[in-house]
């Protein structure tokens, strides 16, 4: 979903866009019902390949752009006190639970789960608040995990499932 480029009053001309140590191209600038205007970039593997058929791909691998804005707004909502570390790490058992044959194998499902996320609010997935860190480490976890074995995670002790891991912020994460 694009934006209104019209409605963009002072636009700076961003060309590029630091993943990592390396820049990559940008692909476009969007804004989606849940988020302010992002930047997307090119990965790696698609920045000498690109065409029209190309920027209708998923930005990442399986991951829909309403995917990940879906992930990006619990990791804020989940973990915006625990700063990027923390979002990181919630984006780590999102992904992780839809890759294990023990959750659904689709963000939405994973996320709207019952009792899982206690910031789902029946399907409203509006939020305003949204930076760019947020979208950055959900980004960054689905190009590189930091953690690909946690599946709960819980603030004031461990999760009676699964088998405790460790303490990051005020969260406790368990595999």
């Amino acid at each position: 979903m694009g934006i209104n480029r019209n409605s963009i009053l002072p636009l700076i001309v961003i060309s590029s866009l630091l993943a990592g140590n390396e820049w990559l191209p940008v692909r476009d600038v969007y804004a989606s019902e849940y988020s302010a205007p992002i930047i997307l970039a090119y990965t790696s593997d698609e920045r000498n390949t690109v065409d029209a058929k190309k920027v209708e791909d998923p930005l990442y691998g399986e991951y829909t752009e309403e995917e990940i804005d879906m992930m990006t707004v619990i990791c804020y909502r989940e973990a915006r006190g625990e700063g990027i570390e923390g979002m990181r790490l919630v984006a780590d058992v999102i992904l992780n639970r839809v890759d294990s044959e023990f959750f659904p194998n689709s963000v939405k499902d994973v996320i709207s789960e019952p009792h899982q996320f206690s910031t789902y609010r029946n399907g409203d997935m509006t939020e305003k608040d949204l930076t760019i860190d947020c979208y950055g480490a959900v980004l960054a976890e689905i190009q590189e995990r930091t953690d690909s074995e946690i599946l709960y995670f819980t603030a004031g002790g461990y999760s009676p499932y699964g088998e405790p891991a460790y303490k990051a912020g005020n969260h406790y994460f368990s595999k």
